[in-house]
């Protein structure tokens, strides 16, 4: 998955139980536990830092995946 801006307002429009579930999971393959998800006002707070990301943000956390992927 390529992570830009259209990925970061993909995951914004998604409602907060689903990006909980979503999040969940991906902690779940990189072997973190969240039974049960993220709950709904986490979900918010998350979307509220996606909201004030800026290009550069984006890029860098681009980055960032890329180093980890990597290794």
């Amino acid at each position: 998955m390529k992570f830009d801006r259209k990925t970061v307002d993909t995951l914004m429009d998604m409602p907060d139980e689903k990006l909980g579930r979503l999040a969940a999971l991906l902690a779940a393959e990189k072997g973190i536990s969240r039974d049960g998800g993220m709950k709904p006002d986490a979900a918010r707070k998350l979307k509220g830092v996606m909201a004030r990301l800026t290009d550069g943000d984006i890029e860098r956390i681009s980055e960032l995946i890329e180093i980890y992927r990597k290794n």
